[in-house]
């Protein structure tokens, strides 16, 4: 069965991408849908002259005390359905509101990609369903297929904590078939498959710590074994374990942080003219090599871009043995 046949039966887990923990239940609604095309939403009760911004036909979900350490809101809908040959594209529009809505309060919710811009207008975020995060599932009889869509999760600096509700709606063509939505929202980015754990950032100050033991260890070596190995390996090896340490200290993904940590520790070794370097440097750069393209989706431009000069680096140091 494919991912857009099993989504379309059952909505999929979401994921936290900085705990990788799913997205807790009091987070996600499901919309309520008419299976009409002109209007596919069903109005909620709650609805006021305030909250049809986005149209008559708006669902607002329920009122949300939303309190976050970032102070961001990030709304993810998904959706699953049917969809047979046509032309036009349809379109979800979102809103987060605060609660109490009125014209005569300013609500202190701002959407950071326009928080710098001079257009102001487009306070809502409108996503296609004709995108680059939809599934599809030709159906056996040829002429419809089955399809699971995501938005592009749109983020907003909310003032925490505070109380407020999210208005959603739909324009859809007639050759889309709706069979479920459903509304997420979080304080940290919303993914669908969860991720490994050094593609996150979680817990990578303690790995940044470690460096504390890089001096310990050259001083260590440094009088067990009466010196450095020769100008050439100190100049060289120095370079490295500065160059490394750097990347540890400024990147925030566990896969860089980690494998840049063990680099640095190879130039350490590299000093004193300890064959280990060879192997360790290795496993620095595999775990990068190897977690760049699960992060860049592939073996492409990007993974060369951040893998390159290490490559160049290794190679050297593999020929060029210290004196």
């Amino acid at each position: 069965m494919s991912d857009a046949e099993k989504y379309y039966q059952t909505p999929p887990i979401l994921y936290d991408i900085e705990s990788t923990k799913p997205i807790a239940a009091d987070k996600q609604w499901m919309i309520p849908l008419t299976g009409s095309h002109d209007k596919p939403i069903e109005v909620s009760l709650n609805a006021t002259e305030m909250t049809k911004v986005l149209g008559e036909n708006s669902w607002v979900s329920p009122t949300i005390n939303y309190q976050s350490p970032t102070n961001k809101l990030y709304v993810y809908i998904d959706y699953a359905g049917k969809e047979s040959y046509g032309s036009g594209q349809s379109e979800i529009y979102s809103l987060p509101v605060c609660i109490p809505l009125s014209k005569y309060l300013h609500c202190p919710i701002e959407r950071l990609a326009l928080k710098n811009s001079y257009d102001h207008h487009e306070i809502y975020n409108v996503a296609t369903f004709n995108n680059d995060h939809t599934f599809y599932e030709p159906n056996h009889s040829g002429n419809t297929s089955i399809f699971y869509g995501y938005t592009k999760p749109n983020v907003y600096e909310v003032d925490s904590p505070r109380n407020l509700a999210i208005i959603v709606n739909t324009f859809l063509q007639d050759h889309y078939q709706l069979r479920w939505m459903r509304l997420t929202i979080n304080d940290h980015p919303i993914t669908l498959k969860k991720i490994s754990f050094f593609l996150t950032s979680k817990y990578q100050i303690y790995f940044k710590l470690l460096l504390i033991l890089l001096p310990c260890l050259i001083i260590y070596n440094y009088y067990s074994l009466k010196g450095f190995s020769s100008p050439q390996a100190l100049v060289t090896g120095g370079f490295l374990t500065l160059f490394a340490s750097l990347h540890t200290l400024i990147w925030d993904l566990n896969y860089m942080v980690v494998g840049s940590l063990i680099i640095a520790f190879s130039g350490v070794f590299y000093i004193f003219a300890n064959s280990l370097y060879k192997i360790i440097y290795g496993i620095g750069f595999i775990i990068i090599l190897f977690f760049s393209q699960q992060y860049y989706e592939g073996l492409n431009k990007n993974v060369f871009m951040q893998t390159g000069l290490l490559a160049i680096i290794g190679i050297a140091l593999f020929i060029k043995e210290p004196d």
